[in-house]
């Protein structure tokens, strides 16, 4: 599989290193995208001394078979290396070179504009791994002042799930009265966006569980008859195989199947990668290594600059649409279906699409979108500890299964409501 970056022009006169067989090579982030680093690197011919990461855990384990050492060894050791930020958002990269303590630090994106992962051995799928990289270079892109306004667009189309995952960063096994968007709803939320950004890259469609919406047929065939989007994928848990209806609109060469592999829970995971393969649908396989827990509410109390600080390190160009609201992460939609007090001021934090005037929603989702790109952050911040990017020891199985519905009270740090 060889992976191409449909936008290179964006980074067309960005500093990138050369390469020799004589440079030490650090790499700073031993995650998903830091396995496709070193994938590309190491098919290059070079040499990677180690990795770096600020995660305490993973200090004296290896990762790829190197060694991760901790920031300040890079800092008294390897201070004349070449470092390779080899993570997905570029707040580390911008820190780094900002700190002077390294005199040849590169962003990834040299490595990642074309990859072929042939003999590719980090534990996600290729397919994974190409939408990792591909999420990368995006916020790459934007740090740079560069790309689309609104790359991608994430309609969660439904609360219903057939699952019930405790650490379901929709929160859904705290919804009581799941709702479910009406196709007018979606369709009427979409036109008001497109009149803001013109164009996006992909459609996700997601819930809960998109295949439980009775509808889901209509509403993917919607986005895939709209020249006005690249490409449209579902993403699935792989416990429901899509009905006739669906398949029929799958098989355009501008959809995928994403199918969430959450082992024996995705119970039907196998049988629909029969089907995938027999109707010729594109599809691809997540599988995920651990999950992080559900951000907790409460009071941060951060400055301004910490709060811009944590907002950048884990927002990217991507946009969540949810009961004709717009919002910029999935902490606040996925509050969004529980009731708008839990925490001050919820308001501030979306972009009401069905209330605006036509006029009025171009400038309020225009202004929204630029909020992204200038690195401002949230009122919400103040009630976030932040997303996984942040919190780097707190993994969690994978789908785990909660007994039955959780009450609110959990989803707060101290167990107690911040607000009436």
């Amino acid at each position: 599989m060889v992976f191409h970056y449909s936008h290179p022009e964006w980074f067309e006169g960005i500093d990138k290193p050369v390469l020799t067989p004589q440079d030490k090579i650090i790499l700073w982030g031993a995650g998903k995208l830091g396995s496709v680093v070193a994938h590309v690197i190491e098919r290059q011919g070079f040499h990677i001394e180690a990795f770096v990461d600020s995660a305490v855990d993973k200090h004296g384990k290896t990762f790829c078979g190197y060694r991760i050492i901790r920031p300040e060894e890079l800092y008294t050791k390897y201070a004349d290396a070449i470092v390779v930020v080899s993570c997905a958002f570029p707040i580390v990269f911008d820190e780094l070179k900002r700190s002077g303590r390294i005199q040849h630090a590169y962003d990834p994106h040299a490595f990642l504009l074309e990859i072929d992962f042939n003999g590719f051995k980090g534990a996600i799928t290729a397919e994974f791994a190409s939408r990792i990289t591909e999420n990368a270079l995006r916020n790459y892109a934007m740090y740079y002042g560069r790309g689309f306004l609104i790359e991608r667009l994430l309609f969660m189309i439904t609360d219903k799930c057939s699952l019930n995952c405790r650490n379901c960063d929709g929160y859904m096994p705290f919804h009581i009265n799941p709702k479910t968007d009406s196709v007018e709803v979606i369709q009427q939320s979409y036109e008001k966006i497109m009149e803001a950004c013109g164009y996006v890259e992909t459609i996700d469609i997601l819930g809960g569980e998109p295949l439980v919406h009775s509808d889901i047929a209509q509403i993917t065939d919607y986005f895939v008859r709209d020249k006005r989007c690249g490409r449209v994928m579902i993403i699935s848990n792989g416990t429901i195989v899509p009905n006739q209806e669906l398949v029929q609109v799958l098989k355009s060469p501008k959809c995928t199947l994403r199918i969430s592999d959450y082992g024996v829970n995705s119970r039907k995971k196998d049988e629909i990668i029969a089907l995938c393969k027999k109707e010729k649908i594109r599809y691809e396989v997540t599988n995920y290594q651990y999950w992080d827990k559900i951000p907790l509410i409460q009071e941060t109390n951060e400055t301004e600059e910490e709060l811009d600080g944590k907002y950048d390190a884990c927002t990217a160009n991507v946009f969540y649409v949810k009961h004709g609201k717009l919002f910029q992460c999935t902490f606040v939609a996925g509050l969004s279906g529980l009731g708008e007090n839990l925490i001050p001021n919820f308001e501030k934090n979306y972009i009401d699409l069905l209330k605006e005037t036509c006029a009025d929603s171009v400038f309020a989702i225009t202004k929204f979108a630029r909020q992204v790109h200038e690195r401002r952050h949230l009122d919400a911040c103040r009630y976030c500890p932040g997303s996984h990017c942040i919190q780097f020891e707190d993994k969690q199985p994978v789908a785990e299964q909660a007994n039955g519905k959780l009450p609110l009270e959990l989803l707060f740090k101290e167990g107690k409501r911040i607000c009436d």
